[in-house]
């Protein structure tokens, strides 16, 4: 890259009003750089003034249906880019296994987005199993619908519906879950109790902890302002993964089981880069920081994965348990709801 103009184009642009910022606008052409303003640019409204009203948060899943179509694609695109990195699909494969997910079980998963984990999913249920993705969103919806199950997986069926009511009868699946959903929820205790309801089996949650996020930096009084910033606005509950257990719990599953995963990254053409500009961005929008210290920091990174010496981590967490119903009560067939 240049001598830091694509940085300052970032963070500049990203940290804008509303009415001056077009995110999309088609001068961030790096690769790196189309996805850094996701999640900088409130969908809903403009945000007010630091010093009127205090910062907002500004999750965009927390509104997705409120997203333009233009936000709505860059979305599915990082979840996308997110979920092709290796070191996530081992995680998800090791959560399979730990809750023992096998061939014929039926599975729901909520919140699907664009099918990412419902694809794996379908490939460890296989062609005799079943997978429902639902999600909130037609959008990304009509995302997932276009890319195929793998080879030898079952056939996923795609439903628009709401983790807060669900519409399917008591114990349904074998097996439900949710990666990543529950920290963009208002309520996710209400999600939790949906989906025991639904489950004949074992309940999954997957979810990262952003209290957790790292990234190196020489300027720890910054790095340590931004991070925590982004973790207290970008994000409905940025504490979300550390809850999962004790969700689980307070919902009467048995046999508790959590695995920890710490992710990390060693270059700035991945995924968490993306999380780093766009806290630095929403840092500056709220005036925690300034525009010279937002773009001076995200640089450093950039200039850290050019030497060699980028590093950045993630923490997620993935709890899961046993869902107790009368196996006599269990509905065997249904038609999903189109």
């Amino acid at each position: 890259m240049g001598s830091g103009s694509g940085h300052e184009l970032a963070v500049q642009r990203a940290a804008r009003s509303e009415v001056e910022l077009d995110p999309f606008d088609p001068v961030l052409d790096s690769p790196v750089f189309d996805l850094s303003v996701l999640g900088t640019q409130p969908p809903l409204r403009r945000l007010p003034p630091p010093e009127a009203h205090g910062p907002s948060n500004v999750d965009p899943f927390a509104n997705i249906n409120a997203c333009t179509t233009e936000h709505l694609d860059q979305l599915a695109h990082i979840l996308e880019v997110r979920g092709a990195q290796p070191w996530q699909s081992k995680m998800r494969a090791r959560c399979f296994k730990a809750a023992r997910l096998a061939e014929g079980m039926s599975i729901v998963e909520i919140g699907c987005g664009t099918g990412v984990v419902a694809r794996e999913l379908a490939r460890f249920a296989g062609r005799t199993g079943r997978v429902v993705g639902i999600d909130l969103s037609p959008a990304l919806l009509d995302h997932a619908a276009r890319r195929p199950s793998p080879p030898g997986a079952s056939k996923i069926e795609y439903v628009l519906g709401d983790a807060y009511n669900l519409p399917f009868p008591g114990g349904y699946f074998d097996a439900s879950c949710s990666f990543t959903l529950l920290a963009h929820l208002d309520h996710p205790d209400r999600a939790i109790r949906e989906m025991t309801r639904v489950t004949g089996r074992t309940v999954m949650v997957f979810d990262q902890d952003y209290q957790t996020l790292v990234f190196e930096n020489s300027n720890t009084r910054l790095t340590r302002k931004i991070l925590q910033h982004g973790a207290d606005y970008n994000v409905v509950d940025g504490w979300c993964g550390r809850k999962l257990p004790g969700m689980l719990v307070r919902h009467g599953l048995e046999d508790v089981g959590c695995c920890p995963f710490v992710y990390c990254e060693r270059d700035s053409q991945s995924y968490l880069i993306t999380i780093a500009e766009r806290f630095a961005a929403l840092a500056v929008r709220h005036g925690v920081i300034t525009e010279p210290e937002g773009i001076a920091w995200v640089k450093e990174l950039h200039d850290r994965s050019a030497e060699g010496t980028f590093f950045a981590s993630l923490n997620y967490y993935f709890a899961f348990g046993t869902a107790r119903h009368d196996v006599r009560s269990r509905t065997t067939t249904m038609e999903i709801p189109s």
